[in-house]
Parts: structure tokens; C-alpha cells; sequence
């Protein structure tokens, strides 16, 4: 970063480059984050003994996707941004929700975090060249502060722990148990153990955590599937496969190969592309669904 402060020249190729992520960004954000969270915060506004299985895991399956399409795309907005300016930075999201293990997810989620954490605590903590003892030290204090830079609250901490217990048991007891499974399975079991995680991430205490929870896993009244999971699904199911087709490579590998390249009618099309998405994302951020970005507390 310090030698772009000196010279970061503006170029029309960073333009070409900053102009989309900029576009994508905004329509990640404003077009499937909102979307979801509409889905989202009806199904957590539901009473204890109205939320089944089915709902919950609806519920938290929107937050999923809703905070991955919401904070990366404010990344990418920033990132494009500052293309426009001349300034090149890393990207903070590399398709996360395609890891095969926990590990890989934190290589791959918020980047930038989990490189301060890396060299400015664990490190210094003496990182993994030391006894496991010490190791296991430093993963569990790296995973409570953590916790507490999103909040000095208990689900946090207790997001930030989950994580780090998880990490550890990838590290030490299923080191040579997970290889052998194959990697589409580890993809989903991944998957799922974050999901899981965002639960206390998104609860605003303990208890309503642990009542979410329960109704996961089955321990509410009602049925799995009942009229109100039907019903929320009839309205999202489109945005969630738009999500779950959207956390994977796929688009920006068409876009690199059919669009990007500059030559004559794929120009126009990327521009008419990039118009396209503007003039969707317009009417949503002035009605009442256009939400702040989640990251911005944090």
C-alpha cells in the first residue's frame, strides 16, 4: 500500500476493471443481500413457538448468503472504487463458501482480518512453531479477539470460540481423518459448521441463540415442515439459488471469458451488461427494502 501512496496513476485499463467490480458490488448488495434479508428478518421475527426446523434452517441459510453477498460486495465496491483512483488492492473474498474445511474458509472470508490477526497476534503469540499446548493457546486467544473486534458481546465471543475449537479439531484429532473424505462432502460439512456458527453471530444474546438452535435441530413442537417454511421458501427460492449459484466461480468465469475481453461488440455488451444491473439496483435503493451494510457496525 505505502508505495501506491507515491505514485498510483490512473490508467483506463483500472478504470475497465474498477467500473465493474464497482457495478457487481452494488448489485450483490442491493439486489440478493437485501432481497435475502427480507426473508431473513421475518422468519427471526417469529415467536418461539411459531419457528419450526424447516424455518429456522430457512432463517439462517438467508443470513448465510445475505452477509456473504452484503460484505463482499461492499469490498468490491471498495475495491472497484479505488481503481478508479489508481489504487490496486487485494481481494477480500475468495468464494469462501467453496471451502473444503474451516481452515480454508478463514484463508478465504474477510482476508484482510485474518492477515492482521495472523501478523500482528499470532505470530508474535510464537504462531504454530511451538509446543501444542502453546499452539492450542494461541489459536483460542487469536479466535476470542476475534470475537470481541465484532462486539464485546457473549455470542460473539462464543462465535469467535466455535470457530477456534473447530479449527483445532481440524488441526489435531481429524488432521488425517478429513483428507479421506471426498471434497464435495467437506464442502457441504464446511457449509454447514458456518452456518451453524452465524447463528450466534446474528443472535443479539444467548438464549435467543440457543432458542434458534433448538429449533434447528428439531427440539420445538412444531413440525419440520409446516405452512410458514412453505411460504417463505414460494417467496425466496429464486434468490437462494441466485445466492448458492453466485458463491461459486462460475459467473466471473463467464464474464472473464465471453465479456471481458475488449473487442468490439463484447465492449457493448459489457456496457449494456453493467447499465442493466445499475438500472435494477436504482428502484430497490429507493424503497423501503434498501438496508445499511451489516459490516458497517463492526
Amino acid at each position: 500500500m505505502q508505495p501506491q501512496l507515491c505514485s498510483h496513476p490512473v490508467t483506463l485499463d483500472k478504470v475497465a476493471d474498477g467500473v465493474p467490480m464497482l457495478v457487481v458490488g452494488l448489485a450483490k448488495k442491493v439486489l440478493l443481500a437485501d432481497g435475502l434479508a427480507v426473508t431473513f428478518q421475518a422468519i427471526s421475527g417469529l415467536g418461539r413457538g411459531a419457528l419450526s426446523g424447516g424455518s429456522a434452517w430457512l432463517g439462517a441459510l438467508c443470513y448465510t448468503l445475505q452477509l456473504y453477498f452484503d460484505f463482499s460486495g461492499y469490498s468490491d465496491m471498495a475495491i472497484g472504487m479505488a481503481k478508479l483512483f489508481g489504487f490496486d488492492f487485494d481481494a477480500n473474498f475468495e468464494y469462501p463458501y467453496r471451502s473444503a474445511s474451516l481452515t480454508e474458509f478463514w484463508r478465504r472470508w474477510h482476508v484482510s482480518l485474518g492477515r492482521w490477526f495472523r501478523d500482528y497476534v499470532y505470530i508474535p503469540l510464537g504462531g504454530s512453531r511451538v509446543s501444542t499446548a502453546k499452539c492450542v493457546r494461541n489459536l483460542l486467544i487469536v479466535w476470542l479477539l476475534t470475537g470481541l473486534w465484532h462486539g464485546a458481546s457473549l455470542t460473539f465471543v462464543v462465535w469467535g470460540l466455535y470457530h477456534g475449537l473447530l479449527l483445532l479439531l481440524e488441526k489435531y484429532p481429524l488432521k488425517n481423518v478429513l483428507p479421506r473424505i471426498p471434497a464435495p462432502i467437506r464442502r457441504v460439512i464446511t457449509f454447514l459448521c458456518v452456518l451453524i456458527g452465524w447463528v450466534f453471530f446474528f443472535s443479539p444474546d444467548f438464549a435467543t441463540a440457543f432458542t434458534y438452535l433448538s429449533a434447528m435441530f428439531g427440539a420445538g413442537s412444531r413440525a419440520f415442515i409446516d405452512p410458514t417454511v412453505k411460504y417463505y421458501l414460494a417467496s425466496s427460492w429464486k434468490l437462494l439459488a441466485i445466492g448458492l449459484l453466485g458463491c461459486g466461480p462460475w459467473a466471473k468465469e463467464l464474464y472473464a471469458r465471453f465479456i471481458y475481453p475488449r473487442r468490439g461488440l463484447q465492449i457493448v455488451f459489457s456496457a449494456a451488461l453493467l447499465a442493466a444491473l445499475v438500472l435494477l439496483c436504482v428502484p430497490y435503493m429507493m424503497n423501503a427494502t434498501y438496508q445499511s451494510f451489516l459490516y458497517a457496525q463492526f
